[in-house]
């Protein structure tokens, strides 16, 4: 425990320590007239994934979940196996108010691996990040995934019910949008389960940081599915109802990994209480 607990401390504080830097950069920058810019980085105790794989090799890869919001959060958090390895930290985000061991309620985003397989788990919890800040933390992740690119991308998130243009008949506990090179892969134990989630269906936009992770994997050509639950409320960090999304999204992993992940679902807020909580940051 101690091990892991200094670990937690030195991460803390060199992102500290970076912010520092890089804020006082930006200040100087605006002083001198010049746009600002927005940047995130990954602070990691070690590497992400353990060995380094061809950008052409697509097939071997660790399983890459992102999770974005409160409610896809609490799904890593409740990851059996996970060990944590860093941060991604935004340059205009404090970490001042976070908790002192990583929380389902801090703002940050943590990088997890489950040891058991190597699966890199994402936990984006800060709210309301803006465009930019939202596409330099998706380069940053892919940029600490080194020289291995993921063999499947998972990202999780919600969508508030005000936001459906058009529901599937009946209304799906979650829809689904995938990249190209998952639509033309996608049979066998790759097919989504219909009791799990359906198609998105057409007139609905998916915005945000998800949608930019997407987006990201679309670019690289990298196979990648986009699931949202939908919300009756906010969805956002500070809502604390989000319990009915967390089991939807945390149903939507358990089968699109073939029932390894995604069996549990973490108390909300504060540090895991469960017993996975002594693998995930002991």
């Amino acid at each position: 425990m101690m091990m892991m607990m200094g670990a937690v401390d030195v991460l803390r504080d060199v992102a500290l320590d970076d912010m520092e830097r890089r804020a006082a950069a930006a200040n100087s920058s605006q002083a001198s007239g010049s746009a600002s810019v927005t940047t995130a980085f990954a602070v990691l105790s070690e590497p992400l994934v353990s060995r380094a794989m061809s950008d052409e090799d697509t097939t071997t890869g660790p399983v890459l979940v992102f999770a974005v919001g409160r409610a896809a959060s609490r799904v890593i958090h409740g990851c059996e196996f996970a060990k944590l390895r860093g941060s991604v930290v935004v340059g205009e985000k404090s970490l001042a108010n976070n908790a002192e061991h990583p929380s389902v309620a801090d703002e940050a985003c943590y990088l997890f691996v489950d040891e058991s397989d190597g699966t890199v788990l994402v936990s984006c919890q800060y709210d309301e990040l803006t465009s930019a800040q939202s596409d330099a933390v998706v380069r940053a992740i892919v940029q600490a995934m080194g020289a291995s690119p993921p063999r499947k991308t998972v990202v999780l998130a919600t969508m508030p019910n005000a936001a459906m243009r058009a529901h599937a008949s009946p209304p799906a506990a979650a829809y689904f949008v995938e990249t190209d090179a998952t639509s033309s892969s996608s049979e066998g134990e790759d097919a989504v389960d219909e009791a799990t989630a359906l198609p998105l269906p057409p007139g609905n936009v998916v915005d945000g940081t998800a949608a930019c992770m997407l987006t990201a994997c679309q670019h690289r050509g990298w196979q990648a599915r986009l699931f949202v639950a939908v919300s009756q409320t906010g969805g956002g960090l500070a809502d604390a109802t989000c319990g009915d999304e967390a089991r939807k999204l945390a149903d939507v992993l358990k089968s699109a990994t073939g029932g390894r992940l995604g069996a549990s679902v973490a108390k909300d807020p504060g540090v895991l209480t469960s017993t996975s909580s002594a693998s995930l940051y002991a």
